[in-house]
């Protein structure tokens, strides 16, 4: 007889410990008005989607901007953070390539990579500076500093200090 191949679903809780929360850019390569959100720039219809994100160990959530929809979760365990994927990659656009938006220095010197089991998503934001912010909160979730990070956080609550 055939097996059944019904799947199991677990529900996880979402984690109330949100270490990071802000905007982030992501890739987008529609051609049309829909796409999440609408892109802009690029050349060949692409550019970057503004996503609302929750650092949320071990998960980064996804949302729309403006609705709230979550719309991606990346698991951060066994992750990697690449701080300049254009070096490495080539992902800045060229001679026949699609460049996603990237012909900005600005935009191109603010992207990082998050190389997570099974898929890789890669970011950009409007300041070093929160490029900085951003590569150390995800660092700290899969380099260890887990309990680190929500140590820190619990300091804060006592001292009446909130960051969301």
């Amino acid at each position: 007889p055939p097996r059944s191949l019904t799947p199991t679903i677990t529900p996880h809780p979402k984690n109330p410990l949100c270490l990071k929360a802000g905007p982030l850019l992501t890739p987008w390569l529609g051609s049309g008005a829909k796409g999440g959100g609408g892109g802009k720039g690029g050349r060949g219809g692409g550019g970057w989607i503004r996503r609302h994100a929750e650092l949320r160990p071990p998960y980064l959530h996804l949302y729309t901007v403006p609705e709230g929809e979550e719309v991606g979760v990346l698991n951060l365990r066994n992750a990697r953070v690449d701080s300049e994927p254009m070096k490495a990659t080539g992902l800045g656009g060229g001679e026949g390539r699609p460049g996603w938006g990237l012909e900005s220095e600005r935009v191109r010197g603010n992207c990082f990579c998050v190389y997570a089991t099974g898929s890789s998503v890669l970011f950009a934001v409007a300041r070093a500076s929160a490029k900085a912010e951003w590569i150390l909160a995800v660092d700290g979730v899969f380099g260890g500093g887990e309990a680190e990070a929500e140590a820190e956080a619990e300091d804060r609550e006592e001292e009446g200090v909130w960051e969301v």
